[in-house]
């Protein structure tokens, strides 16, 4: 946290902002809100502009106060109402404590048409309010009845909608309801959180995400206090980002059955196209988390599975040996090139290659058809496989080798850059006098475009380009900021000592210019092999990356082919 500059970065999450934001992603809330929840804290009356009003705020206040009050009636009502006798044994045939009741305020919606309705306007709320936070229908009558009622609670611990499942089959309706989508309640935007889940998730580094309410109770009333479930199967792409925020990585425990199969499957596409890390938790067939954990010794054998977590590729690549006959020829050739398919999208690294291998024995792939797919999906193959002649296989594992010991990974590189940039905004905030153009790298050593961005609005205009309050629209850039901000202070770069921070900015600026040549000469590498690339073009421009490298650091000036 940067107290001088009011804005923060999360170096776990990567969560950057300023004290708003930060109220926005803790707590869950917008921009309005945020402001609304500052002002009661510190006793400051608020003022809308002329032509605003301040009534559509206060009719969702309201919406929050009624949610919460329904939320005590159906509670009151399970804990201590005659009616709800079979509801209560139906939760101790669950296994679901007393505690754990309270801990989710769980409740039951009786069957009487109107009886929310009448109680809630006893106290004062409108049908208008009522109808508004979905808990009635536009014929006033109450929206749940007869159910089992379980809150759904947003991350600032207000009560935004239901989930409500019926107790016998002759029910009408669905299985579970959730609330109707409303002014609270998305359901796309929704998951379904465990009490005290951020902590726990802080702790553990992960979340745990299951199928439904009552996997999420039992998980937690064993002890998994970070977890969670989505609104339905279909993980959409708000519900990623919610997951991202309460931990950076994702333990996915849907059920084993066919439909769940498919559905994790999605799910994970999802999560991995937005850069969530996951992994696959793989339940016994026929058991879900609720099974597993009232098992025999459940809680051991839920840790051991969790601790057993597979990675994407792994579990997809087991539904792609699970999918047919592996004794049919034509379905080991429809399995091969669907796989094929899979791993070239996949960048080349030791998880990669394991898979490759487990499905060549799966299939039972000779020596030559292993090379095959390794060349066609991009990984690179062992030494040991290359032929007699070849030195091609040999020659990548000596470039990735050369690769890491000379660069580090990529996150160092990274790093380099973001300490770069911020030892530059701290110069340009000085105000002595500085040529930034001169000093840095030129735009294209850095590997992201928002470190270009940076890059170029430091030079063009110096340090006030890159205020908070200047980029707060530009999401990536004021990430970023927020960011830099952090490392300067961490650091300990607000001395006035020029000398130490040009001579710092300077040597940080030579290594990101050589990081940058260095991928730029891979680039050229990758052009080499398309057979219609001019050869001599291409020599040119080697040798003149070549001679800049020697001109900053000679060591690094060798290459595989000159040695």
């Amino acid at each position: 946290m940067n107290g001088t500059k009011g804005v923060y970065h999360c170096f776990g999450c990567g969560a950057s902002g300023d004290v708003i934001t930060f109220l926005q992603q803790k707590q869950g809330l917008d921009f309005v809100e945020a402001i609304e929840l500052l002002a009661d804290r510190y006793r400051i009356q608020l003022e809308h502009e002329a032509g605003g009003s301040g009534k559509p705020r206060q009719s969702k206040r309201r919406m929050y106060e009624v949610s919460d009050a329904a939320a005590n009636f159906y509670e009151a009502l399970l804990l201590g109402g005659a009616s709800a006798e079979h509801v209560r044994d139906y939760l101790a045939q669950r296994h679901i404590s007393e505690d754990t009741i309270r801990a989710f305020r769980l409740g039951f919606s009786p069957d009487g048409g109107r009886v929310l309705v009448e109680k809630a306007m006893e106290k004062g709320f409108t049908k208008e309010e009522l109808r508004d936070a979905r808990l009635s229908t536009e014929g006033g009558k109450d929206f749940f009845r007869g159910r089992l009622m379980v809150p759904i609670i947003d991350r600032a611990q207000r009560v935004i909608g239901f989930g409500a499942r019926k107790l016998h089959e002759e029910q009408f309706g669905g299985k579970y309801m959730n609330s109707a989508d409303g002014p609270l309640f998305h359901k796309k935007q929704t998951v379904f959180l465990a009490p005290g889940i951020a902590d726990a998730a802080k702790q553990a580094g992960q979340v745990v995400v299951v199928e439904g309410y009552m996997d999420v109770i039992a998980m937690w009333q064993a002890g998994f206090r970070n977890t969670c479930a989505v609104m339905g199967t279909a993980l959409t792409e708000e519900q990623v980002v919610e997951l991202k925020r309460i931990a950076p990585r994702a333990l996915f425990a849907f059920d084993p059955d066919a439909a769940g199969q498919i559905a994790t499957l999605r799910a994970l596409d999802q999560a991995r196209a937005h850069d969530l890390d996951v992994r696959v938790v793989l339940l016994p067939d026929g058991e879900d988390p609720a099974d597993v954990l009232h098992g025999e010794n459940g809680r051991a054998r839920m840790e051991e599975l969790l601790d057993g977590g597979v990675s994407l590729l792994h579990f997809r690549t087991s539904s792609l040996l699970g999918s047919g006959d592996l004794g049919d020829t034509g379905e080991r050739d429809r399995i091969y090139n669907e796989a094929v398919e899979l791993y070239r999208t996949v960048p080349d690294g030791p998880a990669k290659r394991e898979q490759i291998v487990r499905l060549a024995n799966a299939l039972q792939l000779d020596a030559g058809a292993m090379e095959t797919l390794y060349a066609t999906t991009g990984a690179a193959a062992p030494m040991r496989m290359s032929r007699p002649g070849s030195s091609e296989p040999q020659w990548r594992e000596q470039r990735a080798v050369q690769e890491r010991v000379a660069h580090g990974p990529r996150s160092t590189a990274m790093d380099r850059e973001k300490r770069l940039l911020a030892l530059a905004l701290r110069r340009a905030e000085m105000g002595t006098g500085v040529d930034l153009a001169t000093i840095l790298p030129p735009e294209e050593s850095f590997a992201l475009d928002v470190h270009r961005q940076a890059r170029t609005a430091l030079v063009e205009s110096g340090a006030e380009a890159l205020a908070p309050a200047r980029v707060r629209d530009d999401a990536a850039l004021f990430q970023l900021v927020s960011e830099l901000s952090v490392i300067a202070q961490k650091a300990m770069l607000a001395a006035d000592d020029l000398e130490t921070l040009d001579s710092s900015i300077v040597e940080l600026a030579r290594l990101v210019e050589v990081q940058g040549l260095d991928r730029q000469l891979g680039e050229l590498r990758a052009r080499a092999t398309d057979p219609n690339a001019d050869d001599d073009a291409l020599l040119v421009e080697q040798t003149q990356l070549r001679r800049r490298i020697r001109e900053l650091n000679p060591r690094l000036a060798e290459s595989p082919d000159e040695r």
